[in-house]
């Protein structure tokens, strides 16, 4: 599971638990998580398709 960090703190991204969120529980931006988009797309992949 790849780690991201957000206002200088560590999350775990749970592949497995992933789901959609409606634009109206999101609340304003803290953070970009532009800089682990590789870890998470890797992660994507092995969730979904085991690569």
């Amino acid at each position: 599971m790849p780690v991201v960090q957000v206002a200088r703190r560590d999350f775990v991204l749970l592949m497995p638990s992933i789901t959609n969120v409606p634009v109206t529980g999101l609340r304003s931006p803290i953070g970009n998580l532009n800089a682990f988009r590789d870890l998470i797309v890797d992660a994507i992949d092995w969730t979904f398709l085991g690569i």
